[in-house]
């Protein structure tokens, strides 16, 4: 998530210190907020994994199949929002589309290592 991440927030400190309008829509105040909530998310759970293989608490399943679904919900708002700001905004339509496929390569990496 780190390099994501980075790339995101890049992106999004230019499209503020350029003014561009996108920010403050729904779109753009989903993608910055639930891009900081994805991370936060993932340390979370991965937490729980640790916690699950170590301690053997029936709450960290409970947490862990919870925060599995809050992540997933942060991916389909994320791709959402890039989708409509790659439609909208020709100056970020390529940032945009690039950032799209590495969420969908983040969320399969998860997939694949049971983070969701």
């Amino acid at each position: 998530t780190d390099n994501w991440y980075k790339k995101l927030h890049n992106i999004l400190v230019q499209a503020e210190q350029d003014g561009d309008l996108w920010l403050d829509e729904d779109a753009g105040k989903d993608l910055s907020w639930y891009s900081l909530t994805i991370t936060a998310k993932v340390y979370r759970q991965l937490c729980n994994i640790w916690e699950m293989n170590n301690e053997k608490e029936e709450t960290e399943e409970i947490d862990y199949n919870y925060t599995a679904y809050v992540i997933k919900e942060c991916f389909k708002i994320i791709k959402n929002s890039l989708g409509q700001i790659a439609s909208t905004d020709e100056k970020y339509r390529d940032d945009m589309l690039d950032i799209y496929n590495a969420t969908r390569g983040l969320e399969e990496e998860f997939k694949k290592e049971k983070v969701i």
